[in-house]
């Protein structure tokens, strides 16, 4: 498995191998780390949203009664470009991941409301989609 963390700067990463196999697939929160990190590379301001992350139960009703909504994209970069307000991407592992109903619903409410929302499966997809938005050189594979 790839362990991928912010380094020093906020343009940089640090990657490191744990003894698992080389060809398994990166978790959801691995490619989103990877592309937070990408992002700040190159100097695209972005907020991603934690609904995923594991917490307690009274930590969840707390985030729920603070306005926290199921289903709400996992990055979010409020720069508005054409007809498009912002960009919002719900990011999937590229294998075994699928959309919720309550994420199908925010993607077609965003889309909609003039945001450019999409599904990105894993870390290459959804620089494809920032590169598209941007209108920026895609970076080779």
């Amino acid at each position: 498995m790839t362990i991928i963390t912010p380094g020093k700067g906020s343009n940089s990463i640090k990657v490191r191998r744990s003894r698992k196999s080389a060809n398994e697939v990166p978790t959801e929160n691995e490619d989103q780390i990877k592309l937070s990190c990408w992002l700040n590379s190159k100097n695209i301001r972005h907020n991603a949203n934690a609904n995923g992350a594991k917490r307690t139960i009274q930590a969840g009703r707390k985030l729920k009664a603070m306005g926290m909504s199921p289903g709400f994209p996992d990055i979010e970069i409020p720069i508005p470009r054409g007809k498009y307000s912002g960009l919002y991407i719900e990011l999937k592992r590229v294998k075994g991941g699928r959309l919720s109903t309550e994420q199908r619903d925010w993607l077609v409410f965003l889309r909609s409301n003039n945001y450019y929302a999409e599904v990105a499966y894993g870390f290459h997809e959804a620089v494809e989609i920032v590169c598209t938005y941007f209108g920026l050189t895609k970076p080779a594979a």
